[in-house]
């Protein structure tokens, strides 16, 4: 018997600040950050916010009413996606956390018998915050999704540039194109 917890993707955790009991979330290495799908945030004047938790994906009207104090404000200026156009099997050219610039390829999808039917391209300058990590894909399903940084990329390439190679976000990244368990001590 091992004391190594053994985390995948998907989740499901527990939230007792916000009396969340159980919610699915995507585990990710390299976030620096987290984040719920809620709605109806009000900010109040006493330093709280109060908001509903939408607890299933599927079921948008299974919501947790919460209120909490506000720590940090934070602003996403925009994101994208990319999705496929035709069916088929993925080759993947970019991975989690790349700068791409706009029309660079990030994939190529290959009918079953391997013939190229098209490529996907950046459709602007950002960071691949994720993507699917099954090769396979149907005509509509989403295949990447892109922040749009309020960094300029000449700034964000100096900021990766100082990671070192054998970095655990380094070697991380070189496996999340896949399905992939991660143990941790």
């Amino acid at each position: 018997m091992t004391n190594k917890m053994i985390i995948g993707w998907p989740e499901h955790i527990f939230l007792p600040d916000l009396g969340i009991e159980n919610i699915k979330a995507k585990v990710d290495n390299g976030a620096r950050s987290s984040a719920l799908h809620v709605e109806n945030l009000r900010q109040e004047c006493d330093g709280w916010v109060t908001f509903e938790v939408v607890t299933h994906r599927r079921k948008s009207n299974l919501r947790k009413q919460v209120r909490a104090r506000a720590v940090k404000w934070g602003r996403v200026r925009s994101s994208t996606g990319e999705f496929a156009d035709w069916g088929g099997i993925l080759k993947f050219h970019a991975l989690p956390g790349d700068l791409v610039t706009k029309g660079q390829c990030l994939a190529t999808n290959l009918s079953i018998f391997g013939v190229k039917q098209n490529r996907l391209f950046a459709p602007g300058t950002g960071i691949v915050l994720g993507m699917t990590t099954m090769p396979a894909v149907s005509p509509g399903e989403p295949v990447f999704h892109l922040a749009v940084p309020s960094q300029t990329l000449s700034v964000l390439k100096r900021k990766f540039a100082k990671r070192r190679p054998d970095s655990l976000h380094r070697r991380i990244q070189k496996e999340l194109a896949t399905n992939i368990r991660v143990a941790f001590e």
